[in-house]
């Protein structure tokens, strides 16, 4: 289904680069989300 995006959500917010004081797997979780979100997975 295809619709168009609401203004406002063109743009994912940035990522930051990991910093070793967070979980991995969140920041992996994060950059998942990003790809789905800009259909690149």
């Amino acid at each position: 289904m295809r619709a168009p995006i609401p203004a406002g959500f063109e743009r994912s917010p940035p990522l930051g680069t990991y910093d070793s004081q967070s979980d991995p797997d969140e920041h992996i979780d994060n950059i998942n989300a990003i790809l789905d979100f800009r259909m690149v997975s």
